[in-house]
């Protein structure tokens, strides 16, 4: 029994003890996670990682997810940075993102590192054409040409090189020809080939700015300047875009930008003083015009018409302008073909047809007036009074084209009842039959003539006939349901002059 406890007390100190060095030789071991205590260390191969990391990125870049793929890609390549076919398929993600810059270093890199590698050279001389970098495409191709001289896609893309520089020639051609039309579909074609080119998409902003389609211009720039701010050419270009398309302020700001990177920038200090010089005169145009001095402001407008004849927006504004200021001085006919001339640079511009509408009804062009004024009621329905304006146009129509008594008499519609009295006197006088019986003709013209003015005093001389003949009322109408018929013309002329004819007046 003694024995036993003892030895029993002898296999509990030996565990102890046990257990005391493996406390020790712990301490010097490198720790681990409590998720990782129960698994052996097993060694990597940085091959098989990278091949896995690589088939992970094909799986991606077949499914279209290119970000993923290129990200798979990466990781093979930080496990093995000499293998060139990893540079190569990242390359041909970022194509797929239209990341074609960082695509051709990765191009560049496989043929660095193994020189006989096609597919390098290929990718090189496609990133190349993509960017529109035509003598180093070619150059990249060539390498790749006697690698294998039959190979489909190396010689697709050389006749692709040639393609394109063909298609710009063309482009300028037309260009020179005043053809811009055929020019902006020749320079898509390049564009489509080379869609990563800065060169093609400036040439394409020229040629539209050549076209007049300046919408399509400040966008077209605005897709540029996002990854080329800093290039002087396009500042200058989407500048001028800016400024033709009629703003002025953010025009400044771009050919003060493209100076500021290059003082020296002729273009963009030219353009940038005639912006100025045309802001400067055309405001003060229109303090003249506030300020009521109509006929300075003509003259400033008619001079910031000189400066720039190719701004179509802001001459349409000029002209516009000028007209109101013609309108003024009572140039009604000058107005007119000012208004003409705006609508013509800017067929959208609203506030010419209305001022037109407003000169035609002050010229009496009824027609034309209701035209314009219901083009402006459809275009910009909210036009204050627009539609008041259109109903006024088409009363004036309808009444215009019943007999005019105010014509006939020769008075204004504002005549006084005396002024009305007077002019039925001399046009009475100046058309009796008696008067006018040299021949047949003449005593036709003047029986129908004197007929009329006898019908336009009986109404104008009758305040409530007048009253109904101003608000458009038909002439049928003035009298109920009894027209002028009836209306005999020598009456009249009798209680004017009495007797009973010209005898009647004595001599």
């Amino acid at each position: 029994y003694q024995r036993r406890v003892m030895g029993v007390d002898l296999c509990l100190c030996v565990e102890a003890v046990r257990g005391l060095w493996l406390l020790d030789t712990m301490k010097d071991a490198p720790e681990k996670s409590d998720d990782s205590q129960d698994e052996e260390m097993v060694d990597v191969d940085p091959a098989a990682e990278a091949e896995a990391a690589k088939n992970r990125g094909n799986e991606e870049y077949k499914k279209g997810s290119y970000r993923d793929a290129v990200r798979h890609y990466s990781q093979a390549i930080d496990l093995r940075p000499q293998e060139p076919s990893y540079y190569a398929n990242r390359a041909a993600a970022k194509l797929m993102l239209k990341d074609y810059d960082s695509a051709l270093q990765d191009s560049l890199k496989t043929t660095e590192l193994d020189p006989t590698y096609l597919k390098g050279y290929q990718r090189a001389g496609r990133c190349y054409l993509l960017l529109g970098k035509l003598e180093e495409a070619k150059a990249q191709l060539m390498k790749a040409l006697p690698l294998e001289p039959t190979n489909k896609t190396t010689k697709d893309d050389l006749k692709a090189v040639t393609q394109v520089a063909v298609l710009k020639e063309q482009a300028d051609r037309y260009l020179n020809q005043n053809e811009p039309m055929r020019a902006l579909s020749t320079i898509q074609q390049a564009l489509d080939i080379s869609p990563g080119s800065l060169e093609i998409g400036v040439k394409r902003l020229q040629i539209l700015l050549a076209a007049k389609k300046y919408d399509q211009a400040v966008q077209a720039s605005a897709d540029l300047i996002h990854d080329n701010a800093q290039n002087t050419e396009l500042l200058f270009w989407r500048g001028k875009a800016l400024y033709l398309n009629g703003n002025q302020a953010m025009a400044v700001k771009h050919f003060q930008e493209a100076l500021r990177l290059d003082p020296d920038d002729t273009k963009s200090r030219t353009l940038l003083k005639k912006v100025k010089q045309l802001e400067t005169v055309k405001n003060q145009g229109n303090e003249a015009f506030k300020s009521g001095q109509s006929q300075e402001a003509y003259d400033l407008y008619s001079q910031a018409l000189a400066i720039d004849p190719d701004n179509a927006s802001m001459n349409a504004t000029l002209y516009c302008n000028r007209a109101a200021a013609a309108q003024k001085l009572g140039k009604k006919e000058e107005a007119l073909a000012d208004c003409n001339q705006a609508i013509e640079l800017n067929e959208d511009y609203t506030k010419a047809y209305l001022r037109r509408a407003t000169i035609e009804m002050a010229l009496e062009q009824y027609e034309e007036a209701v035209r314009d004024f219901d083009k402006v009621a459809k275009m910009e329905p909210d036009t204050p009074g627009i539609n008041q304006r259109l109903r006024e146009a088409t009363l004036e129509l309808k009444k215009s084209k019943r007999k005019d008594y105010y014509k006939i008499l020769e008075v204004s519609k504002t005549a006084s009842d005396d002024e009305i009295k007077k002019a039925y006197r001399k046009m009475a006088l100046k058309w009796h039959p008696d008067k006018n019986n040299e021949n047949e003709e003449q005593k036709v013209l003047a029986d129908k003539m004197f007929k009329d003015i006898g019908e336009a005093y009986a109404v104008l001389s009758d305040k409530q006939k007048r009253d109904r003949y101003d608000s458009g009322v038909d002439l049928e109408d003035l009298d109920g349901h009894r027209g002028h018929g009836g209306i005999d013309p020598t009456e009249i002329f009798q209680m004017f002059f009495g007797g009973g004819g010209m005898g009647g007046m004595g001599g």
